[in-house]
C-alpha cells in the first residue's frame, strides 16, 4: 500500500519565493500555495495541511504572525506544524515567535535543504 504524502502549504506574498519553496518541497510532500494569510486561512480551514511554511511580513488584513497565532491557539489546527520564514532575524523576533507557538524559524535566505530536512523529521 502506498504511503500517503503529507501536504505543506507555502504562504508568501513573493511569487518567486513561493515557487522556489514549493519546488524544493515537492519531491517529498504535496504542496499547495497561498499568496497571503487570508487565503492561507481559508485553505487551512478547508484542507488542513500537515504543515505551513509562513512568511510573517505580508500585506493585507492578516499578517503571518496573526495566522500563526490562530493556528496554534485553535484546537482544530494546533497540530499543524508551523515554520516561520522571515528576513528579520533579530533575537527578539525568535522569542516572540516561540510565544506564538511556531515550530521552527528560518531566516531568509532560507537553506532549502535545511527546510526540507526539518519538515521531513517533523512530519515523520
Amino acid at each position: 500500500m502506498a504511503k500517503v504524502r503529507k501536504t505543506v502549504l507555502v504562504v508568501d506574498d513573493q511569487d518567486d519565493l513561493r515557487r522556489l519553496y514549493s519546488i524544493a518541497l515537492a519531491e517529498h510532500f504535496d504542496v499547495d500555495q497561498a499568496p497571503n494569510a487570508i487565503l492561507a486561512f481559508e485553505h487551512i480551514v478547508n484542507y488542513r495541511p500537515s504543515a505551513v511554511v509562513l512568511d510573517i511580513s505580508m500585506p493585507g488584513r492578516m499578517t503571518g504572525i496573526e495566522l500563526c497565532r490562530y493556528i496554534k491557539r485553535d484546537d482544530a489546527f494546533d497540530k499543524i506544524c508551523v515554520v516561520i520564514v522571515s528576513g528579520c532575524g533579530h533575537l527578539y523576533e525568535h522569542e516572540m515567535l516561540a510565544g506564538f507557538g511556531a515550530d521552527a524559524f528560518f531566516e531568509k535566505p532560507v537553506s532549502l535543504g535545511n527546510l526540507v530536512e526539518f519538515l521531513k523529521k517533523a512530519l515523520a
